[in-house]
């Protein structure tokens, strides 16, 4: 049977913040893109994002390809990580050194 030195807590493996604010969790995009390395580096890239990676990066290389504009509508339910897909998403396009990991 297991001792009480055996007992590991929550708190003794993860951060659990005192208090938390619906700000939080979102990226704002109005104001720019911020904190970029630390964004890339915690996004996980499941097959979907793969994907719809692949199908963002075919847009425009295909619209710089043509030397045309193209517009595309990006939507998801609140929280879903539609800011947070298009920071990494910038970052990609901008070169930026975090986005090639």
């Amino acid at each position: 049977m297991s001792g009480a030195a055996d007992v590991v807590y929550l708190r003794d493996v993860l951060v659990i913040p005192e208090m938390v604010h619906a700000g939080d969790f979102k990226v704002e995009l109005s104001g720019g893109f911020d904190d970029v390395a630390r964004r890339v580096d915690e996004y996980v890239v499941t097959d979907q994002l793969e994907r719809a990676f692949a199908t963002a990066l075919g847009m425009v290389k295909g619209a710089v390809t043509r030397n045309e504009s193209e517009a595309a509508y990006l939507r998801g339910s609140f929280g879903s990580g539609e800011s947070h897909f298009l920071t990494v998403l910038h970052a990609v396009l901008s070169g930026d050194p975090a986005a090639k990991r």
